[in-house]
């Protein structure tokens, strides 16, 4: 027999960032976290927990790390949010994110924004994944595949950034 739970709407929106679309539920989300805790073994509290670094394979697209060099400058990201921060960061830092101000926000589909000033997509849904930075988030709910992609198409080849995928 399932049973119902319920969770703030931030714990359900990291539980869909872990999630494969089309394929988990968050049931499924769910055990595989704890099958990993589990496989992990349960840490003392005077210890620090274990490293979520594991073998590159065993883990979730969104999960694996990732290594890409921007405008020269070498990046390693545990994540897609964490490439996006940087990312931004980046933009930001060097002021070169003025130059697609009258570009905002930049959308990569009819429903869904890459980078605005405000963290909610055109038909109203708050990001799902947002990065932010000093007024300027970044939906970061995508696969690496697609993050590279929409990254390098829509804000830094326009910017005339180079980024290169390095591992």
């Amino acid at each position: 027999m399932s049973k119902v739970i319920r969770v703030p709407t931030s714990v359900y929106n990291r539980l869909q960032a872990l999630a494969e679309p089309f394929v988990d539920t968050p049931g499924t989300v769910i055990s595989r976290l704890l099958d990993d805790h589990d496989g992990r073994g349960a840490s003392s509290p005077s210890s620090p927990p274990s490293p979520l670094v594991a073998d590159l394979d065993e883990r979730e697209p969104r999960s694996r790390g990732v290594t890409v060099e921007l405008d020269g400058q070498p990046i390693e990201a545990a994540s897609v949010p964490d490439l996006y921060e940087q990312v931004l960061r980046f933009l930001v830092d060097e002021g070169v994110v003025g130059g697609l101000e009258g570009d905002l926000p930049i959308a990569t589909s009819r429903k869904r924004y890459l980078l605005a000033r405000s963290p909610v997509h055109p038909n109203g849904n708050d990001f799902v994944n947002p990065v932010a930075y000093q007024g300027y988030y970044m939906e970061a709910h995508k696969d690496y595949k697609n993050a590279l992609r929409h990254l390098n198409k829509r804000v830094l080849a326009p910017l005339g950034i180079e980024l290169e995928y390095l591992d």
